[in-house]
């Protein structure tokens, strides 16, 4: 993307104000427009943001009536965005757009309806480049030989031996949870804190699920020192110093659903302005303040789903396996996961449970008719 974006530059001879005006990169996430800008060294945005979305009546400022001007825009993500929101993409550009979609339709599909990027790369209508190789890890790395083998399901025995960069260690379903804390006790103590290690299980629920992973791990990575504030909410406790995951979009706050970030400060409320308990959570420079009206908007973040973790990478990840999670074990589900992984991967878990997900191709059969549509437009042109 930084590569294409220079070269539109140059070829259109323009400055970096110029490039500005006309320049529009999106992505259906914070943490992967996030990721754009970082890459790219430009401004990126959220597609609700640059649509300017209503939140109050689920409308869009930018639309067929109202449209935005820029020349070049670039998508990323595409896998992740369903038809209503690329109808409304669509609706709030000029025809003299130029667009690039970027994405991998073996990873998640969208929430919601549809399988864009899969209908408009299998209609072959629209000019379509496969990226080979992968440079999020070096050309010697067993992670993205794995992602290989997980996508082309042909998973070698290799996957349980350990190499530089991946590790599976197995054990039983049962003893998972002691095995995490053991292995996030050792990370610790090698120096990876709970921001460059990301824990990632299908589900929330279940003695190996996320919601119980959170409350042993806060432990490990956050333990109740005396000297931090905390607060109970139901039967979670936020702490300072915790680890956040938030779980909706709140564009006014610029923060939105799979961002993390981290409790700055909390005030009870004996000592509040507002008479309430107050948490502040600092996302990358933007501190949210939450009331207790607002406290199901967050969630402990030292373990995500694999769903929220899509638009990102993670310098170390582990992934427990288990045939607990067995409406949960399919092939495009432990890729998505595999790929977030930067410089480590820790499998944990049962082998057969592994093995069993990535021959496991089914999933809910999408039926749509962009691809038809496409096709039938091009014979008509």
């Amino acid at each position: 993307m930084k590569a294409i974006v220079e070269l539109y530059a140059r070829i259109h001879k323009m400055d970096e104000d110029e490039l500005e005006a006309n320049l529009c990169l999106l992505a259906p996430t914070g943490r992967a427009s996030k990721r754009m800008s970082e890459s790219t060294l430009h401004g990126a945005s959220t597609i609700h943001r640059f649509l300017k979305w209503n939140k109050d009546n689920n409308e869009f400022a930018v639309n067929e009536f109202n449209k935005d001007f820029s020349r070049f825009i670039i998508v990323d993500e595409v896998s992740m965005i369903d038809t209503l929101l690329l109808n409304h993409l669509l609706k709030g550009l000029t025809n003299q757009i130029q667009m690039v979609l970027v994405g991998d339709y073996n990873q998640l599909p969208s929430v919601g309806a549809g399988q864009i990027l899969k209908d408009m790369i299998d209609s072959n209508v629209i000019p379509t480049v496969e990226l080979e190789h992968l440079y999020r890890q070096d050309e010697n790395s067993y992670i993205s030989t794995l992602a290989s083998e997980i996508k082309e399901d042909t998973l070698s025995s290799k996957f349980l031996e350990t190499h530089s960069d991946y590790t599976f260690l197995k054990c039983s379903s049962s003893s998972i949870n002691m095995n995490l804390k053991n292995l996030c006790n050792q990370l610790k103590e090698k120096g990876y804190h709970e921001k460059r290690v990301q824990i990632m299980a299908p589900m929330y629920r279940g003695e190996n699920g996320i919601d119980i992973l959170n409350k042993e791990l806060q432990e490990v990575f956050n333990p109740n020192d005396g000297t931090k504030v905390e607060i109970k909410y139901g039967d979670v406790i936020f702490r300072e110093q915790d680890k956040i995951l938030q779980l909706v979009n709140m564009p006014d706050e610029n923060v939105f659903n799979g961002d993390i970030g981290v409790i700055k400060y909390i005030i009870p409320a004996n000592r509040s302005k507002s008479g309430k308990n107050e948490i502040y959570v600092d996302y990358d420079g933007i501190v949210v303040k939450y009331l207790p009206k607002d406290f199901v908007k967050i969630k402990h973040g030292y373990v995500i789903t694999i769903h929220k973790s899509q638009g990102s990478e993670f310098e170390v990840v582990v992934m427990p396996i288990s045939h607990n999670y067995h409406r949960m074990l399919y092939r495009k589900l432990v890729y998505t996961g595999v790929t977030r992984a930067k410089k480590k991967l820790i499998l944990i878990g049962e082998a057969n449970a592994f093995e069993f997900a990535v021959h496991n191709n089914q999933e809910y059969i999408r039926k749509t008719t962009l691809k038809e549509m496409l096709q039938n437009m091009n014979k008509q042109l």
